[in-house]
């Protein structure tokens, strides 16, 4: 019991981590270009498409065979042509994604320790890659864990901001719509939902509690 607990709690931090991320952080930048409305509207809609995909994609990791990703499935089920442009979408999309983390991480680790250690962003950057490196070459048992007290840390840092600026909240200073920015929240909140990659290694954590 204790270890389908730990499994659950490992597998459950590793999706929640993926799509708690620096995405959440150009959310509010968009929002008050755009205004509410729109920023409701786009988080009913894209957050229920990405629902489904999460839980589609969950279906064919556990009805498959062997370990893939998605390239892997999409070769095959898709064929090679499939294989080309999931790879091509993959590459651009994923490392993209990565490149933002360490741009952002990089960013904030400056903003906390310069006063104290000196240096410019681009180190901070380059030990932001290596830490990480570390944990993703030591395995996914240590990664699974480090992502369970990172987004602890995460939702409490979330939580005491809550708490601080609730009492200073202002209905004046935001607007409903803006028509000149009402595409402008698509791409950055589709991008802080996202969290699909993560469950190809949730499987491997569950293991044989995969009905969890």
């Amino acid at each position: 019991m204790i270890q389908r607990y730990k499994q659950f709690l490992r597998s459950t931090a590793m999706l929640v981590g993926l799509i708690v991320g620096v995405g959440i952080f150009g959310v509010p930048y968009v929002i008050s270009k755009a205004g509410v409305a729109p920023a409701i509207f786009y988080f009913l809609i894209l957050g229920s498409a990405m629902i489904l995909i999460q839980l589609f994609y969950g279906e064919v990791n556990l009805r498959t065979k062997g370990k893939h990703r998605l390239v892997g499935f999409a070769e095959k089920y898709l064929g090679k042509w499939g294989k080309r442009l999931t790879g091509f979408v993959h590459v651009f999309g994923f490392y993209g994604g990565i490149i933002a983390y360490i741009i952002v991480g990089g960013e904030f680790l400056h903003m906390l320790l310069n006063s104290f250690l000196g240096g410019n962003i681009l180190v901070y950057q380059i030990a932001i890659f290596v830490f990480v490196s570390i944990f993703i070459v030591a395995g996914l048992r240590l990664l699974s864990w480090v992502e369970v007290i990172l987004t602890s840390l995460l939702l409490l840092v979330v939580l005491a901001i809550l708490s601080v600026g609730f009492p200073n909240i202002r209905v004046e200073n935001y607007k409903m719509l803006e028509f000149s920015y009402l595409f402008l929240p698509y791409g950055v909140i589709l991008f802080s939902l996202g969290g699909s990659a993560a469950i190809p290694e949730i499987k491997e954590v569950l293991k044989r509690n995969l009905k969890l």
